[in-house]
């Protein structure tokens, strides 16, 4: 009995430590959050994204002689949306959906300098 179970045991510790290192890279950008500006209040800003680029990578890097593409663990359009959305409110707009002003954030092209440890 115990070996029944000390056999599957020691396997999947044995695969665990074969597995390969993840490939997704957690953004989490740093934001300065500016003074708020009361001649703003009651401003309604709607806010939304695109991602146009060709390809949704963050980079592309090689490991043990193979080219391994990483991706963001969140979209990166809803990222940088949420991220405006804390800097615009803190400025003192509110945010809805049908504002007095659209903001559109287009990602184009996106340049990253990746370092493996």
């Amino acid at each position: 009995m115990f070996k029944k179970i000390l056999f599957p045991l020691v396997a999947l510790f044995m695969l665990a430590g074969c597995a390969t290192p993840p490939t997704t890279i957690d953004v989490s950008p740093k934001i300065t959050l500016p003074q708020q500006d009361p001649s703003l209040m009651g401003v309604t800003v709607s806010i939304n994204g695109a991602d146009q680029r060709p390809d949704q990578a963050l980079a592309k890097v090689t490991r043990d002689n193979q080219q391994v593409t990483l991706t963001a663990s969140r979209d990166l359009r809803f990222l940088l949306q949420e991220v405006l959305e804390k800097q615009m409110t803190s400025r003192g707009y509110m945010i809805g959906p049908n504002g007095a002003v659209d903001l559109q954030i287009i990602v184009n092209k996106l340049y990253a300098d990746v370092s493996q440890g």
